[in-house]
């Protein structure tokens, strides 16, 4: 039944506070939801029934339906803060048993909730300022809301004593990324002291106070655009990882995989990193690009050269050297693909572009490790949490190489 709605992570702050909040309304409730239930004979102390909470909840105006309702609680059940009496069940809309773990005495605190907690008051507190460094940030005509420079944030951290120095501050804020409190506005990359586009994931989510809301769980199929906060990818938008080409990927990878607002997405480090191409040359098998966007996509099957194709000394690729330095907002092209993986797209109006990449190209290392024979992710990952600057060695076809063109090899 849950498998209808889109669920994208939330805050791991919001959840548990969702879930206390809802735990003292329904002991408040007349007549209570939870109270000591018989069955068999058996007394199952404080509990409430599965289907009589999703009444409440649609009673209350808290969901839409009964699968939202269900969703929501899931998310719960999933964190730690609910539970079937017996453990035999995840959350259903059924005549089931379940109870708040803080009810029984189950509740285990999450390992990294004192971490969330700081990165919360952080946030609270640069809010707090005037001016703030949170704020809407133009590049390239594109506004990206809400956000902030990563180096100026490594200073604030510094000159208010949250860290001791530099390397203390970008260890704090890489923390938080992998935590989910932040995130770079393109997913492109990890934490770094330099000028790059942040968000806290408390700026993505909806201002209501509606459980759904504070989940995350509600209206995610709504479509990204230019200023608006990342969602959940949809069919349509530019990935920064391939969704066509391998296996589902996990909710985390799934997120990272939204692109660039507005403009085509920027990414290396996920698996449609759009690439800005100043000088594309068409694809034989595909219609010619529109847009700001150059794209290997085509309606027929194209059949990519294996690895060892790539390799052979007389064939028709040859070995070429990209750097490209990332933007605020990323590199500026996607990949795709496995064994090889491939340049699928790339943004007009970006770094990638600006140093002639191309769309298929295939790579064969990024910065310094082989790719040859990996997923598009790995080598995404490589770029993710490498420098700024990424360093590629593609193959291009001999008959496509532009002019001028990067190093040969």
């Amino acid at each position: 039944m849950t498998n209808s709605v889109r669920v994208r992570p939330a805050n791991l702050l919001a959840i548990l506070a969702v879930g206390e909040e809802l735990r003292l309304l329904l002991h408040d409730e007349q007549p209570p939801l939870i109270k000591d239930r018989r069955y068999h004979l058996k007394l199952y102390p404080q509990c409430f029934v599965g289907s009589e909470l999703v009444d409440w909840l649609l009673s209350k105006g808290e969901v839409n339906s009964r699968i939202e309702a269900v969703a929501m609680m899931q998310k719960l059940c999933e964190n730690g803060v609910i539970h079937h009496v017996c453990d035999d069940h995840v959350f259903k809309d059924e005549r089931l048993f379940f109870r708040f773990r803080k009810d029984d005495g189950t509740y285990e605190e999450p390992p990294n909730t004192a971490l969330l907690a700081r990165g919360e008051q952080i946030y609270k507190r640069l809010c707090g300022e005037t001016p703030s460094l949170i704020q809407d940030r133009k590049y390239h005509l594109t506004t990206y809301k809400t956000c902030f420079v990563g180096s100026q944030l490594v200073d604030w951290l510094v000159q208010k004593g949250e860290a001791s120095g530099r390397e203390e501050a970008v260890q704090l804020g890489r923390e938080l990324l992998d935590a989910g409190m932040l995130a770079h506005v393109c997913y492109d990359h990890h934490f770094k002291d330099d000028y790059l586009f942040y968000r806290f994931k408390c700026d993505e989510k909806d201002k209501s106070n509606g459980f759904l809301n504070r989940l995350s769980l509600k209206n995610t199929s709504t479509k990204r655009k230019g200023s608006t906060p990342a969602s959940s990818p949809e069919v349509g938008e530019k990935f920064l990882y391939s969704i066509g080409d391998t296996s589902a990927t996990s909710p985390t990878i799934e997120r990272a995989m939204t692109a660039r607002a507005s403009e085509p997405v920027l990414a290396t480090s996920r698996t449609d990193p759009a690439i800005k191409a100043a000088q594309i040359v068409p694809d034989p098998l595909s219609p010619a690009p529109s847009g700001r966007m150059a794209s290997a996509t085509s309606s027929l099957v194209v059949q990519r050269p294996t690895p060892e194709k790539l390799c052979e000394a007389e064939g028709d690729y040859i070995k070429r050297r990209i750097d490209i330095a990332s933007d605020p907002v990323g590199y500026g092209f996607v990949i795709r693909g496995s064994n090889p993986v491939y340049v699928h797209s790339v943004d007009r109006s970006g770094p990638a572009a600006a140093v002639g990449l191309t769309v298929d190209e295939y790579l064969y290392s990024v910065n310094g490790k082989c790719v040859l024979n990996s997923s598009h992710t790995e080598a995404a990952k490589i770029i993710l949490t490498g420098p700024s600057m990424a360093s590629l060695v593609t193959f291009v076809r001999k008959d496509r190489i532009p002019s001028p063109s990067p190093v040969l090899l």
